[in-house]
């Protein structure tokens, strides 16, 4: 594997904090356009396009939760949080449905990861910044439990495609421009080999880091246009269509219960790393669907991942099964899986919020969620 030798962090501090210098962070209010894409242009609240004719519902959702929700993620106090790609965060209580957007105190429009830290905070990457969601404030958010990451100036860039905390509590923010990690009041820029902008893809940058991940030894690993880095804390490593991988656009790298890697392509679909070969999942014809924005692992170690215009698989660890529209799927671009701690599966994407009941999809709207 091509191996890259980490840099001393004096020259990357040096050449990444320089290059962010005179920075100016636009602060337009323009709201985001309700019409749903995977896709969105880069800045705070900018607008979104709809680029593929398969997003015009055969089926309308009535009442949706959202025309578009992005990520599902449930705290340890059990409260759902839902983000959208434009209308903010929704928050479910188990009895009320709420939505925080730019006119009740939340600054942004797209949401594009949720963690929650040690201390309760909860984190959400979006188009305008981290915002942070401090619950010592208020049990049930209000505009001022919702604020800006105080460091957001020192980040490679101010929109934010992902988060995740590590098993040292430390914070990992992806942005269009690059990653940093956060600990100890400290941002320190990660510097990664930028690639070839992708002008065929509707968000892309050289330096833009889409995902990152911490494998059970403690690696951690780089979604990016350039294929997969891993870091094991001494130096960094490359994984791309030099060693077997289906395509170098990366959306996310997810490790099974069994030590195999998982790596979710933009244009190539699903690939999975055994530690000796690959195996193209939808290249030799296994599965359908050639982009796959996301994975997700269950309790049990499932494997899940939406594909483009080809529903939701999930990997038992022998056999695929695909839940599409014979199954009551009535959307064509789901983007995230969810396992919820009572062991429902949630899907979000286009069209709203989705759960499975058996071996059926179903659609969940406002007033389901309200009369429960």
């Amino acid at each position: 594997m091509k191996t890259i030798k980490v840099l001393s962090l004096f020259i990357i501090l040096t050449s990444l904090i320089s290059g962010c210098k005179g920075k100016e962070v636009p602060n337009e209010k323009a709201l985001i356009q309700t019409t749903p894409s995977i896709l969105d242009s880069v800045g705070p609240h900018a607008k979104v396009k709809a680029n593929a004719p398969f997003l015009a519902p055969i089926v309308a959702v009535p009442n949706p939760i959202s025309q578009f929700v992005r990520r599902i993620f449930q705290d340890s106090k059990g409260n759902m949080w839902m983000g959208t790609n434009g209308k903010g965060v929704l928050f479910y209580d188990g009895k009320n449905l709420s939505e925080y957007s730019l006119k009740n105190g939340f600054d942004a429009v797209a949401v594009r990861a949720i963690v929650e830290d040690k201390d309760g905070h909860i984190w959400f990457a979006t188009e305008n910044g981290v915002i942070i969601y401090d619950p010592a404030i208020a049990v049930t958010p209000i505009p001022a439990s919702f604020k800006k990451f105080a460091k957001e100036k020192e980040l490679p860039h101010y929109d934010i495609w992902n988060l995740m905390i590590d098993s040292k509590d430390k914070v990992w923010i992806n942005t269009f421009m690059g990653a940093a990690s956060y600990q100890n009041d400290t941002v320190t820029p990660f510097l990664l080999p930028a690639s070839i902008k992708d002008t065929n893809r509707g968000v892309s940058n050289p330096k833009m880091v889409s995902s990152v991940y911490e494998d059970q030894k403690g690696t951690i690993w780089f979604a990016t246009p350039g294929g997969a880095f891993y870091y094991d804390g001494t130096s960094l490593e490359q994984m791309s269509t030099a060693q077997g991988l289906a395509g170098n656009s990366i959306n996310q790298v997810l490790e099974d219960n069994n030590g195999n890697y998982w790596f979710a392509t933009f244009y190539n679909g699903v690939s999975r790393y055994d530690g000796k070969k690959f195996t193209n999942f939808t290249k030799d014809g296994t599965i359908t669907g050639d982009e796959v924005w996301s994975l997700f692992k269950d309790k049990d170690g499932n494997i899940w991942f939406p594909a483009e215009h080809h529903g939701v698989y999930k990997y038992d660890g022998n056999s695929f099964t695909n839940y599409g529209k014979a199954q009551g799927l009535e959307s064509g671009a789901i983007q995230c899986v969810f396992q919820d701690k009572d062991g429902v599966i949630w899907f979000g994407g286009y069209l709203g919020l989705f759960r499975l009941a058996g071996d059926k999809v179903v659609s969940v709207n406002k007033v389901d969620l309200t009369e429960k």
